[in-house]
């Protein structure tokens, strides 16, 4: 407002009071950046003990049916008008608008449908015997879908227990309870990955200009490396990252691209709440 700095990049707050003023002008494009939301799904067969794994994992979130429950109890929108104050998107997988066509946007996303969230746990045997509010494993009434809820208190520090809060009112419409745990970051690196010692982290990642440039943290390959958040393994999805790293047709890659954003979209060992 001074008139003494050409560029800046501010926050989101003094940006929306920034596109008020008549001498300033506010250019808002899409970041190669994106929150996420982790799940740990790592199956016992691909726990890297001989790396420190200790693959603590609520075993209700190594089934695809309750994380696609959960993506449906998640009201991405409330997040983007309420911490980004609407500067950002729905998120899908990890490739961003920002990489262009690479980005399938024709792509479906879970809808904001509490009911559907219920529907699809209770048909797969996730019922409140109790009457507490939680669900429980199916035919064991003695492990209820409470989840470990962490993420980096240092990064967050302005809206991580909003984010947190907010995460916890909708997932509780579903029968699901979150335990909130708020560490440092270098605490929560300890115990994510290659420790996969927790249930659900907030975190987020900033992508290459490559649209494969985030996709590789999902391999198999990447489970032992520390790169991989969630355990997340899936030989078909391994298959299709080899190929189109080795394609030079340029239609191909983008098909081959498309195929893993669909399969992460089906299998969700992330919820992108945002980009």
């Amino acid at each position: 407002r001074a008139g003494e700095v050409d560029l800046a990049a501010p926050n989101n707050t003094v940006i929306r009071a920034l596109q008020g003023d008549a001498n300033i002008k506010v250019e808002i494009g899409n970041a190669l950046s994106l929150g996420d939301i982790i799940f740990n799904v790592t199956e016992a067969e691909n726990c890297p003990t001989d790396d420190g794994g200790k693959c603590t994992g609520h075993p209700a979130l190594r089934d695809v049916r309750v994380r696609q429950a959960l993506a449906h109890a998640t009201d991405k929108q409330q997040f983007i008008d309420t911490l980004l104050l609407g500067l950002g998107s729905p998120g899908l997988s990890l490739v961003v608008p920002g990489h262009g066509d690479a980005y399938d946007s024709a792509l479906q996303d879970y809808a904001y449908d509490v009911a559907k969230a219920n529907q699809i746990l209770d048909e797969a045997g996730y019922v409140d015997t109790d009457g507490d509010g939680v669900r429980e494993m199916p035919g064991d009434p003695a492990t209820p879908l409470k989840f470990r809820f962490t993420y980096p208190s240092d990064q967050y520090a302005s809206d991580g227990p909003r984010f947190a809060d907010l995460l916890s009112t909708m997932w509780k419409q579903a029968g699901v309870e979150l335990m909130v745990q708020p560490f440092d970051a270098d605490p929560v690196t300890s115990i994510c990955c290659p420790t996969f010692d927790f249930d659900v982290i907030r975190w987020g990642w900033g992508a290459g200009p490559d649209p494969a440039s985030l996709l590789y943290i999902a391999t198999t390959e990447q489970i032992p490396t520390g790169v991989s958040e969630t355990g997340y393994s899936n030989p078909e999805y391994d298959k299709l990252f080899v190929e189109q790293g080795q394609t030079v047709d340029a239609a191909k890659r983008k098909e081959l691209l498309y195929k893993m954003q669909e399969i992460l979209v089906r299998d969700v060992p992330y919820i992108i709440p945002y980009y």
